[in-house]
């Protein structure tokens, strides 16, 4: 999966009546078929046409910086998010440009194992989202996330299609 696959994937949302795994499946495979084509004619080109490309190199910091902030701008739960920001930081300030990078991926694997359990909570509520036919999952606010009392709604529609009944919070 490349950047602009998960970038899709994470803000689009599935059309309805697809199925949402063979819509992920087509958006990565045509994604994998742009890419490649777009790396070797841009390749061939590059050969036959000289082009400076300095004060380029901002575009992959700028693209990240849009995925995160629509993904803190989507999700009700950001402390995943948090913990990738304020790891990278922080590792930023103690080694520097030049040797933050692995400092900061072992902190935040170190934090998301420290904070497992609620990471699995919330992945456990979206697959069964998406076990869910569109017409069951609750209208989306404005922002794009399901309010609280549409989600208590969803978990207890859950619970009565897994057999469990109603539980009261």
């Amino acid at each position: 999966m490349s950047d602009e696959t998960f970038a899709i994937n994470c803000s689009t949302a599935v059309p309805e009546g697809a199925d949402r795994g063979w819509f992920y499946l087509w958006v990565t495979w045509l994604d994998q078929l742009y890419w490649v084509a777009g790396t070797a004619l841009g390749a061939l080109t590059g050969m036959a046409i000289r082009v400076p490309v300095k004060g380029i190199e901002y575009i992959m910091t700028a693209m990240f910086v849009c995925i995160f902030l629509d993904r803190i701008r989507r999700e009700k739960q950001t402390y995943t998010a948090l913990i990738g920001l304020g790891s990278s930081i922080l590792s930023l300030a103690i080694f520097g440009p030049d040797r933050f990078l692995i400092p900061a991926m072992v902190l935040i694997l170190a934090l998301l194992a420290v904070f497992q359990k609620p990471v699995s909570q919330v992945l456990e509520r979206r697959s069964r989202y998406a076990s869910l036919s569109e017409s069951d999952l609750p209208e989306r606010s404005a922002d794009g996330t399901y309010d609280r009392a549409a989600d208590r709604a969803v978990e207890q529609e859950i619970a009565l299609h897994d057999g469990k009944g109603v539980q009261k919070q």
